[in-house]
């Protein structure tokens, strides 16, 4: 068939379809710019948005975890007489039914459920009899998303703890028989310990990687001034090689409640990702009543390479970023930290005995690019920091993506007290609100889609018996304990972070009785886009 000049349209969009998971709501996903790819010394197109030449490198469509994507290749070759012709289509990884003498092809469904099984290249060419074509080269990317939250339901330790009560498995990288997490692929981690303790004095909880000791955090429970329940935490990056093994020992007694939660980072934000965490050596000396940066010694992890003088990470590009601060002192402290200028932490204690003292919190927060994180530290006494002390960032969401929920809220009011159980963050401090569905009035978060969100508690309650709930549809779900000293004014932190599956239309808020200062912050994002 003899051919003349022919107009080819080669369009390829992307778009969400809800899977068979619950979710509701799904807006649509639009492939880059450069998925378009045709020939223009061949084929004329009036469309002013397609890419102007061929290109051997791939273009990638990204696959959120739970998400179909449909690519729509709609090839429909056109006379400038309005002639219709034949072309021949070959499709490399699509339906064999597309492939051959076509005079038009429309669509081509790859399920993304985030296996790697997922990732495949579809490559499209249409071509003339005369030899004139165009082509498109696609790289389907899946979202493998590994996340788990376990918790103790007895008492368990000293030696290797199994967390027997496994609330969400994601991936299925946790065995809760053997008691070992087991990364899937190779990237970044990211997880949180929660010890709670009674009555045992410097009982330590462990993370550790292939054997050997990644990070901890160490209660000190001083039962002799009728300090009965502490709950410690921290949090603990690491870059992970598929096949290693994490593991929990504990030296002490844990008791029920215990956690231990984590995620991997998402692979389909930016090359390479944006990931910082730094500790500092045992012992380092802080200077008494003064409020200066906290230096670092040892950077674990700076991908951007954007930690200035071991004090101060400056922000690479814009975006939602997740930080996560760590102090623990060997001797009692008065000490505070700022993150920001908008984000201040405070731990109070006037005990007159050596004591270790601990303060974690975690939230997520907007920051745009040369913003800068740090632990400003204040300590009203010379005191020495232990290696618990650490500092997390990274990079979880780019500004534009859809999909995303994000909220970060703290008690507004200086101090609360609640006779039966209230919500400390109702009229709360909204820190960011991205797209969440959080209602600043009553301090209730609601989900606006079915998917794994992170909910992190960093509550202060004073003096003895303040009892903080997370309540999930009316149902509290984790229950929370703040306690000091019985004879002495006392601000104890308790933080938990904790990764839960959510419907659409569930609601989340943080309940408590007794006594809080405004200090307490909750924050809930999702793991998806």
């Amino acid at each position: 068939m003899a051919v003349a000049t022919v107009n080819i349209l080669l369009t390829l969009r992307a778009f969400h379809l809800a899977v068979n998971t619950g979710i509701n709501n799904v807006a649509n996903y639009i492939a880059p710019v450069n998925c378009f790819i045709y020939d223009r010394k061949n084929f004329y197109t009036n469309d002013p948005s397609l890419s102007l030449v061929n290109k051997n490198e791939r273009c990638t469509v990204k696959c959120p975890r739970f998400r179909n994507v449909t690519l729509t290749y709609n090839i429909k070759p056109v006379y400038p007489w309005s002639q219709e012709v034949n072309y021949n289509v070959l499709c490399t990884g699509c339906d064999p039914d597309l492939a051959g003498i076509k005079n038009q092809i429309q669509l081509q469904v790859i399920y993304c459920m985030g296996g790697d099984y997922d990732n495949r290249f579809y490559e499209i060419e249409a071509a003339t009899e005369d030899g004139r074509k165009g082509y498109s080269t696609v790289f389907v990317e899946a979202e493998f998303k590994e996340c788990f939250t376990g918790r103790l339901s007895a008492a368990a330790g000293p030696g290797h703890i199994k967390f027997d009560n496994v609330e969400i498995n994601e991936g299925l990288s946790y065995n809760n028989i053997t008691g070992v997490f087991t990364a899937k692929r190779n990237g970044f981690y990211n997880f949180y310990l929660t010890a709670r303790t009674r009555t045992s004095r410097y009982t330590k909880m462990e993370l550790r990687r292939n054997g050997v000791v990644a990070g901890s955090i160490t209660n000190d429970v001083l039962v002799e001034h009728g300090w009965e329940v502490e709950d410690g935490a921290t949090a603990i990056l690491l870059d992970l090689t598929k096949g290693d093994q994490i593991t929990v020992y504990a030296n002490g007694t844990l008791q029920d409640g215990s956690t231990m939660s984590c995620f991997s980072l998402r692979t389909l934000m930016e090359e390479p990702p944006v990931v910082f965490y730094a500790t500092v050596p045992e012992g380092k000396m802080v200077d008494a009543d003064m409020f200066e940066f906290l230096v670092y010694d040892n950077v674990h992890i700076d991908t951007a390479q954007r930690f200035m003088d071991n004090t101060n990470y400056s922000i690479p590009s814009d975006g939602l970023y997740v930080i996560s601060v760590t102090t623990s002192f060997h001797e009692e402290a008065i000490h505070g930290s700022y993150v920001d200028f908008r984000f201040k932490s405070l731990r109070y204690s006037q005990l007159k005995i050596p004591a270790r003292t601990s303060n974690s919190f975690t939230f997520i927060m907007r920051y745009n690019e040369s913003d800068l994180i740090g632990n400003k530290l204040f300590s009203l006494y010379e005191a020495s920091l232990s290696n618990e002390t650490s500092i997390a960032v990274f990079k979880y969401f780019n500004l534009h993506e859809t999909d995303v929920s994000a909220v970060t809220v703290k008690q507004s009011s200086f101090q609360v007290h609640c006779e039966e159980f209230c919500n400390p963050m109702s009229q709360g401090i909204v820190f960011e609100d991205f797209d969440s569905s959080f209602d600043a009035e009553t301090g209730v978060f609601t989900a606006k889609r079915s998917d794994a969100y992170v909910i992190s508690v960093n509550l202060f309650g004073t003096q003895v018996d303040t009892t903080f709930e997370i309540v999930i549809n009316g149902v509290a779900t984790d229950v929370i304990v703040s306690d000091g000293p019985d004879d002495d004014y006392f601000v104890n932190d308790s933080k938990i972070v904790l990764i839960k599956y959510l419907h659409s239309g569930d609601s989340v808020e943080l309940r408590m009785k007794g006594w809080t200062f405004h200090y307490s912050l909750l924050s809930i994002w999702t793991l998806t886009s």
